[in-house]
Parts: structure tokens; C-alpha cells; sequence
């Protein structure tokens, strides 16, 4: 696995991070995709929490369509997996190093 390296954060700290109005809503996405997954890469959120994490300052949420376009453009850009949803998400980073492994790959 050359070029990996393994990054540790505490969920207090990224989701403070993520909550900074700084951060593009793409890396905020990416991020939960990431810190939050289970072991097979997928992170299950409580509806609408993407929502609130996508906030502009000064409001309580963000559009549903906002959210879901942004999935979308993760997707074709290769960052989330198909079926990802503003409640699952897939992410690959997991199933790249599935593949890395073996184990996706058929091998």
C-alpha cells in the first residue's frame, strides 16, 4: 500500500472541523464518508444530518437538492461510491483499499 497513510482524528474534533463555514461542502462530505465509515466503507447518518453540516452560517440546514447534488458530483468524480445517499454514504477510499487487498478484486 504504497503511498497511503493513515490519518487518526477524534469524531469531536472532525465533525468541529466539518461545521467550520470555511470548508467546502464537498471535503465536509468526503470527511464523514471517511472518519465515520464502518468496515466496509460505508457511513449511515441520521436524516438530515448532512443537512446540518452543509449549513450556510446562520441557517439550520441546507437544501435537500443541495446535498444530493453534491453526492452526485462526488460520485462522477469518483470520490463516493454509486448508491451513495445523504444517509449512506460509500466511500471510496474503503473500496480502493478493499481492492489494494484482494479481496475485491477477485483475487
Amino acid at each position: 500500500m504504497s503511498g497511503t497513510r493513515t490519518v487518526n482524528m477524534i469524531d469531536t474534533e472532525a465533525v468541529a472541523f466539518m461545521k467550520n463555514p470555511a470548508v467546502h461542502p464537498d471535503l465536509r462530505i468526503m470527511l464523514a464518508s471517511i472518519i465515520f465509515a464502518d468496515s466496509e466503507g460505508i457511513t449511515v447518518l441520521r436524516k438530515g444530518q448532512l443537512q446540518a453540516w452543509l449549513a450556510h452560517p446562520g441557517r439550520r440546514r441546507a437544501s435537500s437538492g443541495f446535498v444530493r447534488s453534491r453526492i452526485d458530483g462526488l460520485i462522477e468524480a469518483g470520490a463516493l461510491a454509486e448508491g451513495s445517499t445523504p444517509t449512506e454514504l460509500r466511500s471510496m477510499v474503503a473500496y480502493g483499499t478493499e481492492a489494494e487487498s484482494g479481496e475485491g478484486n477477485g483475487a
